[in-house]
């Protein structure tokens, strides 16, 4: 028998207790509601055939994909325990989802329709689809029919329409204007796509992909490649392009940051959705219920060297010379001030800046960041400085002189400089900052980061050339971190040619992450003609389970 009575925890909720074999709603229902499972267990099953879909728990969230897609239940829900379910009203989670930005709530609709097409896929083997059938197949034009775009999203937003969740899905995504499309004929091109860490929602042609059961076809409606991008795999699905395919790109680092960035009730709330990723995309996802992943996250906000060079064949790489931002929890350090500083997310508490060197591409970015930041405080901190020449004597020749016409303190007022001590730790709030010295013209200072609450270490070591007499000192300096931050700004090739430039080559650094038994390597500091081809055919040699590119604005979990 069910019974409901109000939440104590949260009075304006009621919490919904079930008997074993009580059934709380039933395929076809209209969705009003929300569960959180606080106690016991549930089975999500078919009504055709009674097949069990899926399994709920204790933390486990269900029923949003109807909610979210305005419509009908998609599949029943009995108790198999005594249960109590915590019942979240569905004006309230839309509200919450309202409140995202256009981009997040686009990922969110994607990432149902990606549990949609992993369901469909799971229960094929039950289905009475024939091997030549797609499990997924809706046809955009034919259900939107009578509707302009407009009138689509009003509809969509309203609890009139008749669509499937799928559908209510799949045309909340094509109606979108946050992604953009894409036209593959090619196997390899698909491919192409995966390997760039994008996923794709197919709205018109079909597929073949690798299954536990077999190959399958998925047709319009069908998500791919999403979690795999998430959790930046190393292996993605093996996929035939069985009729040329048009569809929607979904660049999968922004996708992650949104997902990093919800409220952690969202989280809880996406759980259910989120878990059968879990196995895949690990700390891009929350540990539990109740805490989100504080694990390190390193944001590349400008990853190219010696001058930004912008063009159509460099957009993949970016532009922007060197920033990096190291996050963990809502402490973060950013190292180096170059132009992709100023795409940096401004905050009112106290930020840190690490200076590996004072060369133009390296600090050209903190006037544009310093300008945005109205409110905190800023510390500058750099080993490369001397008695006869301060870290304030270095800034100024540069700032309000020859070069740019204001000093950094008339932009922004409280910034401290901070002179390190060469090759010994300093403490800056939560984090141990140790230094190295680099071989590169006028001198240069990598760094290896922790956090006191992690035992995890993020070592970055731009700008350097390979080659010297503290190739030892450096390998012992990077020994066994966790992820080291290359200058690769050329190739074995071209070394030759610019000995004495200061910069090392990429395959050198997947030779120094070897020698030094780190867990992960990104090359950085690309060189301005490392266009995005170059770019594409270097990754093929790489090693993705250990090395990547970094890019502007890439995010990577540690």
């Amino acid at each position: 028998m069910i019974e409901r009575k109000k939440s104590d925890s949260n009075p304006s909720l009621d919490e919904i207790w079930l008997s074993t074999d009580d059934r709380l709603f039933v395929e076809g229902d209209v969705a009003r509601n929300l569960y959180l499972v606080k106690k016991g267990s549930l089975a999500v099953y078919s009504e055709k055939d009674g097949a069990v879909i899926a399994t709920l728990n204790q933390g486990d969230c269900f029923g949003e994909q109807a909610v979210l897609a305005g419509g009908c239940r998609g599949a029943s829900v009995r108790a198999t325990s005594d249960v109590c379910c915590l019942e979240i009203p569905a004006d309230s989670f839309k509200a919450t989802i309202d409140s995202l930005s256009p981009f997040a709530r686009t990922f969110l609709n994607a990432l149902l329709l990606e549990l949609a097409t992993h369901n469909a896929i799971k229960t094929r083997e039950t289905s009475d689809l024939k091997a030549t059938e797609p499990v997924i197949d809706i046809q955009v034009d034919e259900i939107s029919r009578g509707f302009d775009r407009y009138e689509l999203k009003s509809l969509l937003v309203s609890s009139e329409h008749k669509f499937s969740a799928a559908q209510a899905l799949l045309l909340r995504i094509a109606s979108s204007t946050e992604l953009n499309t894409t036209f593959i004929s090619r196997d390899q091109d698909l491919q192409t796509h995966f390997d760039r860490g994008q996923g794709l929602v197919i709205t018109q042609g079909l597929v073949e992909i690798d299954s536990p059961s077999g190959p399958v076809r998925l047709g319009p409606g069908a998500v791919i490649g999403l979690s795999g991008g998430l959790a930046q795999l190393k292996s993605t699905p093996m996929c035939k392009i069985l009729k040329t395919v048009n569809g929607l790109l979904i660049p999968t680092d922004k996708a992650r940051s949104e997902l990093l960035s919800l409220k952690k009730g969202l989280c809880n709330i996406q759980k259910r959705y989120l878990s059968y990723l879990r196995s895949q995309i690990g700390s891009c996802l929350p540990r539990d219920q109740n805490e989100m992943m504080t694990d390190f996250e390193v944001k590349f906000w400008g990853t190219r060297g010696s001058y930004p060079y912008y063009s159509d064949s460099h957009k993949e790489i970016g532009g922007d010379t060197s920033s990096v931002e190291i996050r963990f929890d809502h402490d973060r350090i950013f190292i180096d001030g170059g132009t992709g500083l100023q795409y940096a997310e401004v905050s009112d508490g106290h930020d840190i800046v690490l200076l590996s060197h004072y060369h133009l591409d390296h600090i050209i970015g903190l006037p544009l960041f310093l300008t945005q930041k109205q409110r905190g405080a800023v510390t500058i901190g750099t080993a490369l400085h001397d008695p006869s020449l301060t870290i304030e004597d270095r800034l100024k020749t540069i700032f309000g002189n020859v070069a740019f016409p204001v000093t950094l303190e008339t932009i922004f007022a409280s910034i401290t400089l901070v002179p390190f001590k060469p090759n010994a730790p300093i403490k800056i709030g939560p984090w141990t900052i140790n230094n190295q010295r680099l071989h590169h013209p006028g001198g240069a200072f990598g760094y290896r980061i922790t956090h006191e609450q992690s035992d995890k270490s993020i070592c970055y070591l731009a700008d350097h050339e390979a080659g010297s007499e503290l190739d030892i000192s450096i390998e012992r300096f990077a020994e066994k971190c966790d992820l080291i931050i290359w200058d690769g700004c050329y190739s074995d090739l071209v070394l030759p040619k610019v000995k004495g430039y200061g910069h090392s080559s990429w395959e050198e650094g997947v030779r120094f992450r070897e020698r030094v038994g780190a867990k992960q390597l990104a090359i950085s500091c690309h060189s301005h003609e490392r266009s995005d081809e170059i770019a594409r055919n270097i990754e093929k040699q790489l090693d993705r389970k250990t090395c990547f590119l970094a890019r502007d604005r890439l995010l990577v979990q540690i």
